[in-house]
């Protein structure tokens, strides 16, 4: 019976975590700036019209569809803008399924209420 040597066991962990400091270091820069940040250009957005409705798709995560309703009406109010509040599945993992059929048919919503385990999918596919 082989018996557990704490020192093999700490030279582990030690390892490991070097291994994972250094495979961390070759990941691109993810925040800020390499001459710091800096003020976003001037961009002309006078020739943009606006849009007179949008879509907001969501699974009303623990029952907001109220909340949802009531903040569309408040940004009609202050915009002009109709907002289109759709059920777009019943779990995030619909939402996110029927995106991605969407996406193909040029047939999405403006908003989607999309989970953590599938914006980072999403943006990767380079969705806009």
């Amino acid at each position: 019976m082989k018996t557990f040597n704490p020192i093999k066991g700490v030279a582990a962990a030690v390892v490991g975590a070097l291994c994972i400091t250094s495979l961390a270091a070759c990941g691109p820069k993810v925040s800020g700036s390499e001459s710091g940040d800096s003020a976003p250009a001037n961009t002309d957005y006078s020739t943009v019209e606006p849009a007179k409705e949008i879509s907001f798709w969501s699974n009303h995560p623990g029952n907001s569809i109220d909340f949802e309703e009531a903040k569309a009406k408040e940004f009609e109010e202050k915009t002009g803008i109709k907002v289109n509040v759709v059920t777009g599945g019943g779990s995030y993992p619909e939402v996110y399924q029927r995106f991605q059929v969407a996406q193909s048919t040029g047939d999405a919503g403006d908003l989607v209420v999309l989970a953590d385990v599938t914006w980072f999918g999403a943006y990767l596919e380079g969705v806009k």
